[in-house]
């Protein structure tokens, strides 16, 4: 992106103004530095055309050069929490099916990866291509697809609001959805020795850099982020010293394409068997500490890019959803194998958490191969189950119809029994307002009596199941309950129970409105908006055990 006239200035090592630019580096935004020897921390930003910010956040930055949308009002079918290659990779696909999508990203495209200097493993690109051109070319694939960017914006909390879930962020912003797909994925783990947290955005930076160093500067690593970082910055000019606990380069976790090109670089020491003991430095970092086997050494040094090791960013979900025994999210089928963890009857989809509705693709998600091209296919993976979800959500729902038995057992233990029917009779007399000493409740009474003489003649039980219930329904007498049913609720007196009475009718014995439409509707099959006693009578046996 073209930033002609855009400087921003600082004083030397300010902590600011390298984060500043950074950012603004990551986002392929052209800059020029001005010096000011006597400023504070403070950042001042030029920006083209005259404008000047004062010391500004990053989504004061991002929002005056159009690199971040408007956050809009209204609900989205998916929010993406993480802008990498998981995130992207989802957006796109789903956007490309018709589903409303916005991205939330803390930072910039690419996530991690949109940092790498260069892939040369990606399907397709055989001269290889950088970490930030692969995350330019798929945010502006996503965006021609209508997917809306929100940058700088870090994810603080998620809500369940009903049938939708909310993001919220550090700036006060929501995002509400149908589904989430968490692609948070990781963080630098800090380098927990003296002087490292002062000096910490003072020359000790967590996480490579996409700008140059000074003449000199140490790669803490040995996987592939460590090894990129060192030809990146030595291909710059800059000499680089690549400290790795472990014996060898060549049996670390890092490819072989990467150790042979280190070999193969003059620029590039490699000291094994090393680890950093402590930084030093007065508000700038000066000196590196090593240890080498027995022996200490202190080495001058301006800058310490810190790659040793990553942790999942799943903290802001405040422990809602499962994770494994690192923080990793656990999706899919894999929370079936974990007690309690799935609370649904439905089977989880693909990459779903233990959040129905909130997925989790890329790094983020446990069990993964954490890789780019990884990334990328498990957000495709992650799109089409979120396609199915929200397509599920958007469906009509039919509400469950209400069943004979669970209006019967009384004391919701399973089992009909004598007493049931008993309890049974006393809440339809109730329920009606009339005196238990009156002619009908004693009709009521004596039909519940009735019918469960029928029952157990039938079944020949004097406890009967769920499942006997069901299979056995249609040979039980219920006509003397019909005769009860429509004896109390018929409050018109026109012999026939409407869809209003029905409902009170079932409502009292605990039934939601919606069940009791649902099953009204299957006992008045002719469409006559009434029920009689054949009907009724019939219905009891229609809804059964269901």
């Amino acid at each position: 992106m073209s930033g002609a006239g855009l400087r921003v200035v600082a004083r030397v090592g300010s902590a600011r103004a390298h984060a500043i630019q950074d950012f603004l580096t990551r986002n392929q935004v052209q800059f020029d530095v001005g010096v000011d020897p006597g400023a504070s921390d403070a950042v001042v930003v030029h920006l083209p055309g005259g404008g000047v910010l004062n010391g500004p956040s990053l989504i004061e930055l991002a929002t005056a050069l159009g690199l971040t949308d408007e956050a809009e009002p209204g609900d989205h079918d998916l929010v993406v929490v993480g802008g990498g290659p998981a995130g992207l990779s989802a957006a796109v696909y789903s956007a490309c099916e018709g589903l409303r999508v916005v991205v939330v990203e803390d930072d910039t495209p690419g996530g991690q990866a949109g940092s790498t200097s260069r892939i040369e493993n990606y399907l397709g690109f055989p001269a290889g291509l950088s970490g930030g051109d692969l995350a330019r070319r798929a945010l502006a694939q996503a965006r021609r697809f209508g997917v809306r960017w929100l940058s700088a914006r870090r994810a603080t909390g998620l809500r369940r609001d009903g049938e939708l879930w909310t993001v919220h962020t550090d700036d006060g912003t929501t995002a509400r959805g149908t589904a989430v797909l968490v692609a948070t994925g990781m963080r630098w783990r800090t380098l927990d020795v003296p002087g490292a947290a002062e000096l910490a955005g003072l020359g000790v930076y967590h996480g490579a850099s996409t700008i140059a160093a000074d003449d000199h500067a140490f790669v803490l690593g040995a996987g592939n982020s460590a090894g990129q970082a060192a030809l990146h910055l030595a291909e710059h000019g800059t000499l680089v010293t690549l400290v790795v606990r472990g014996p060898s380069l060549g049996d670390s976790p890092m490819s072989r394409y990467l150790v042979n090109r280190i070999a193969e670089s003059p620029a590039i020491e490699v000291l094994t068997g090393t680890t950093v003991e402590a930084v030093r430095g007065e508000g700038r970092l000066a000196e590196v500490v090593l240890r080498r086997g027995g022996a200490v050494e202190v080495r001058p040094g301006t800058a310490l890019y810190v790659l040793i090791g990553m942790t999942p960013c799943t903290g802001w979900l405040g422990g809602q959803a499962v994770t494994d025994a690192r923080g990793f999210l656990v999706t899919g089928t894999d929370l079936l194998r974990i007690e309690g963890a799935w609370p649904l009857a439905r089977a989880p989809l693909l990459t779903e958490t233990t959040l129905p509705g909130v997925f989790a693709a890329g790094d983020v998600r446990s069990g993964t191969v954490k890789r780019i091209g990884s990334a990328i296919g498990q957000g495709a993976v992650a799109g089409e189950a979120v396609l199915e979800y929200v397509k599920d959500a958007a469906a009509p729902r039919v509400p469950e119809q209400v069943s004979s038995f669970d209006l019967l057992d009384a004391d919701h233990d399973g089992w009909l029994r004598e007493e049931d029917l008993a309890t049974f009779a006393r809440r339809l007399v109730a329920a009606f307002d009339e005196p238990p000493e009156s002619v009908r409740a004693a009709r009521v009474h004596s039909a519940c009596q009735e019918f469960w003489t029928s029952l157990t003649r039938v079944t020949g039980r004097e406890e009967v199941d769920r499942a006997v219930f069901a299979d056995l329904a249609r040979e039980v007498d219920f006509a003397p309950l019909a005769d009860a049913v429509l004896l109390l609720s018929d409050t018109d007196a026109d012999g026939s129970v409407t869809l209003g009475e029905f409902q009170r009718l079932l409502a009292a014995l605990g039934a939601p409105a919606e069940s009791a439409t649902a099953a009204f509707r299957v006992l008045d099959q002719d469409g006559t908006g009434y029920l009689d006693t054949t009907r009724l009578a019939a219905g009891g046996a229609l809804l059964g055990g269901r």
